[in-house]
């Protein structure tokens, strides 16, 4: 039994990598040693995992359905070892977190965090596409507009504060192009857009009492990150979370454009599934969270 699980750990490594050199040098073996487990592991099951080819290592679909099996089954031995061992009572092990890319004010809180605990392992994935929280492989999952989501049994949601989008631009492009005085000045000037992955639409922006405010767009793009370079750089107007971009605006790098049209307040909560067993490494970052106030990013002094 013991040697059925470390060959599913083994398995889990490769998929993940898909290299069997790698994964030999992560776990202390040699390659030939992880090929000759893997082939014994596929002769016990009576299937091929991996398509191999002289450059790479692929899933077969009996491999990929085994992975999906293995990484729930290797997660509920690990919280079975957590309820039994000192999981329990010392805050250990890792948490996996999902967070939507509308910010780098977390990875302070993160850098707190993993001073406080450095025995808790945090694995980050930045993405705008929704997660399941009881289903996917997740222990926590960032997201705007949550609140509403512990009303569902099966979800609890902690509220971390609120944000607002707002329009910001290079004092560079100002000087070239003028200060809009109005919504209706926007429609001579550049902007700079965000087309959601999720789906596919391009964000209105929202100013004041409209509902909607259609733009001209010089710039579309899927990325924050692109879109604040690109208004840093003095290429247009950009509707950006005001907490991603606390930084540029406290040392006067982007300037707000007309400050009485922002976004309603958009709520932020972490969330968390009441079905998976709360272990001590989970109690320790609800409770760091319950710390978390966004306004103090905004307003540090």
């Amino acid at each position: 039994m013991l040697s059925s699980i470390q060959d599913l750990a083994l398995f889990v490594q490769v998929a993940e990598l898909r290299s069997f050199v790698m994964t030999g040098q992560r776990m202390g073996i040699s390659a030939s040693a992880v090929g000759k487990r893997i082939s014994r592991l596929e002769a016990r099951l009576q299937v091929s995992l991996f398509k191999r080819t002289t450059r790479s290592i692929t899933l077969t679909a009996e491999g990929q359905h085994l992975l999906e099996r293995a990484l729930g089954l290797l997660q509920e031995l690990d919280s079975i070892q957590d309820e039994l061992g000192a999981g329990m009572t010392q805050a250990k092990g890792k948490i996996r977190i999902s967070l939507p890319p509308i910010s780098d004010v977390f990875l302070d809180y993160f850098a707190q965090f993993n001073s406080l605990y450095p025995e808790i392992e945090l694995e980050l994935d930045y993405s705008d596409t929704l997660v399941d929280i009881i289903n996917d492989d997740f222990d926590f999952a960032l997201r705007t507009g949550a609140a509403g989501c512990g009303a569902i049994k099966a979800i609890q949601a902690l509220p971390l504060g609120s944000f607002r989008r707002i329009m910001v631009a290079s004092d560079a492009y100002l000087a070239r192009h003028g200060i809009p005085r109005g919504i209706d000045d926007l429609s001579r000037h550049k902007c700079l857009h965000y087309r959601s992955p999720n789906t596919g639409k391009v964000e209105a922006w929202h100013l004041g009492d409209e509902d909607e405010m259609k733009l001209p767009a010089s710039l579309v793009c899927n990325s924050l990150e692109a879109r604040k370079h690109f208004a840093l750089k003095g290429l247009g107007i950009a509707y950006l979370p005001d907490i991603s971009i606390a930084m540029e605006l406290r040392e006067r790098r982007l300037t707000p454009i007309l400050p009485q049209c922002t976004s309603r307040d958009i709520q932020l909560s972490v969330l968390w599934s009441r079905k998976k067993r709360e272990t001590a490494r989970h109690k320790a970052f609800i409770d760091f969270c319950g710390g978390i106030h966004l306004n103090d990013a905004l307003n540090p002094n």
